[in-house]
């Protein structure tokens, strides 16, 4: 949801740097297509420490933003 100053150029330089991160980790993202099935697996997300894991995208819709109103 957008609040007044979602245009102020510090707003747009962080977002712009949070989608090139956000290139990077849909790369290691699990995807679902429209059935619910699942229509990407990476091959997991590295570590420093050698050891890897998966990112596992949770969202909400409107209903639950809004949920407090």
């Amino acid at each position: 949801m957008y609040i007044d100053s979602h245009e102020w150029d510090d707003v747009v330089k962080y977002c712009k740097e949070f989608l090139t991160f956000w290139r990077e980790y849909k790369k290691c993202m699990v995807t679902y297509n429209n059935d619910g099935d699942i229509g990407f697996t990476p091959t997991r997300f590295p570590m420093p420490q050698g050891s890897h894991f998966w990112l596992i995208l949770v969202t909400h819709d409107e209903s639950t933003f809004n949920a407090n109103d």
